[in-house]
């Protein structure tokens, strides 16, 4: 009898203790889901891929040495999502820190760099070493999350067509899986076309991509993030008050390779880049074929995608 009243004992702990370490990370926001099981339900068409090598965090952050590393603090709403190594989906609260390190794989210095960019910071690794590698990660509720990719991105930020000139960083995997990012895309495509029917990009035998006749390829920031999308001439017009531009293409600051991506929100599709460059980058320009618009006037945008 005793033997059954201890075993009851201890399962009865167990449970408890499982409800606190649940309950300890709601009252921490931080949220961990299995990104497979939530691609059941996403069409994004891809693993979680890596926009590059660097990392970037918005205006104003703070950004401090620690350690051999560097600490992270994003400035105001901004929250981070992104795939830890296990290739769960794990979403962080403001004010979260997040730490930098580099780790020489072969000989030679390696150390952490900050540098500025007018819409906020990029981080990376820097050195004498062939072989450079940064990892990112956060520790929260005695927890450490080993980040594999990711990035920050403001819900309170407004949902625009960026303007000729513009750049901003790239939308990026895990922010495709939130749903409060897919309602927002999902509103903003509905109001642009309207009842009609979602059109689709050309593609180029250059891997690149173009608008339909009638359609302009342009760029949209939504939560802080910007994407390619395909929308009609009119709603464009009306919005920046020009046509915009009828092509994007994708291109490395320096070796490696850099290619166009897509991701599915419902039967919508958003575009950017990915790649093992230091900086990948999603440009739009004009172009005129069969099919496709003759457009007027400039506009070129610039979609930069960073893997942290």
């Amino acid at each position: 009898m005793k033997k059954v009243i201890t075993a009851i004992l201890s399962l009865a702990l167990l449970t408890c203790l499982i409800i606190y370490s649940c309950q300890k990370d709601k009252e921490g926001k931080v949220e961990i889901e299995n990104s497979k099981l939530l691609k059941k339900s996403s069409a994004w068409d891809q693993a979680p891929g890596k926009g590059g090598k660097l990392g970037w965090s918005p205006l104003n952050s703070t950004i401090s040495e620690e350690g051999a590393g560097l600490a992270v603090v994003a400035s105001g709403d901004w929250s981070y999502v992104g795939f830890d190594k296990e290739n769960n989906l794990v979403k962080f609260e403001p004010l979260t820190k997040k730490t930098i390190t580099c780790t020489c794989n072969t000989s030679g210095t390696c150390k952490p760099f900050k540098s500025h960019s007018p819409f906020g910071s990029t981080q990376g690794c820097v050195g004498t070493c062939t072989n450079c590698t940064m990892e990112q990660s956060v520790i929260q509720n005695g927890r450490i999350f080993d980040l594999e990719s990711g990035g920050y991105f403001s819900p309170l930020a407004k949902t625009r067509l960026l303007k000729n000139g513009e750049s901003a960083p790239a939308v990026f995997p895990a922010l495709l899986e939130l749903e409060v990012f897919q309602k927002e895309f999902s509103r903003f495509m509905d109001m642009a076309y309207k009842g009609k029917e979602i059109q689709k990009p050309i593609s180029l035998p250059d891997g690149s991509i173009a608008a339909p006749r009638g359609y302009s390829l342009v760029a949209v920031s939504i939560m802080g993030r910007g994407m390619g999308v395909i929308l009609p001439d009119n709603f464009v017009r009306s919005a920046i008050g020009n046509l915009a531009s009828s092509k994007a293409s994708c291109s490395c600051s320096d070796k490696g390779g850099c290619s166009l991506k897509r991701g599915d929100i419902g039967i919508a599709g958003a575009y950017w880049c990915e790649g093992d460059c230091n900086s990948c980058t999603l440009t739009t320009s004009r172009f005129n074929g069969p099919d496709i618009n003759i457009k007027t006037g400039t506009y070129n945008v610039q979609l930069i995608s960073y893997r942290y």
